[in-house]
């Protein structure tokens, strides 16, 4: 699923805790170095952060997964003006 509105992907989040990671890659030669943050949070917690990120106009690449209770797997990813939401 691929949108442009985050409000599209609200109804996708069923699940009530995630981990959220910043997606934030540098490279040194060919080594690939992983500097974002992990956290975990709550659905509310979740959608309230990314709901002011658009507001202010501060939105970053997030890599979001629920905490996983299933087989199913579902990443959300999320730049500053697109949403993509990945199932398996």
């Amino acid at each position: 699923l691929y949108t442009t509105s985050f409000s599209d992907l609200i109804p996708f989040f069923t699940k009530e805790k995630y981990y959220i990671a910043h997606k934030l890659v540098s490279y040194k030669g060919k080594k690939i170095i992983i500097k974002g943050e992990m956290f975990k949070v709550s659905k509310s917690e979740l959608i309230n952060f990314i709901q002011k990120s658009i507001n202010i106009g501060d939105m970053r690449e997030f890599l979001i997964s629920p905490i996983l209770t299933n087989n199913k797997k579902e990443v959300l990813y999320l730049t500053e003006d697109s949403y993509y939401l990945y199932k398996s």
